[in-house]
C-alpha cells in the first residue's frame, strides 16, 4: 500500500493519496475528545478551498457521509511529497 500525505490545515483535514485514491481526514473537535475519521473523496478539486468546504459540510451532514467512511491511512506508512 502506497499512502503519501498531500495536503493538510492543522486541527481542520489532512489529504493523503492511498493507491491511487484521495482520503479525506477530518478533524471532529468535541468538547475534551478530539478524534478525527477518514473518507474516501472522488473530488477533482482538491484546493484548499474546495477540502474547507468539504471538510465543513462532513462535520455538519455526518450521516450523509458514513458510506464513504474508510480505515484511516497508516501513518507509519505515509510519506510527504
Amino acid at each position: 500500500m502506497t499512502t503519501k500525505k498531500i495536503c493538510s490545515k492543522r486541527w481542520v483535514y489532512t489529504l493523503y493519496n492511498v493507491d491511487g485514491e484521495y482520503i479525506l481526514s477530518v478533524v471532529f473537535c468535541n468538547s475534551y475528545v478530539d478524534f478525527s475519521r477518514a473518507f474516501k473523496i472522488s473530488s477533482s478539486d482538491i484546493s484548499d478551498k474546495a477540502l474547507m468546504k468539504l471538510t465543513a459540510d462532513i462535520i455538519e451532514n455526518h450521516e450523509l457521509y458514513k458510506k464513504f467512511e474508510v480505515p484511516h491511512p497508516s501513518i507509519s506508512e505515509s510519506t510527504e511529497e
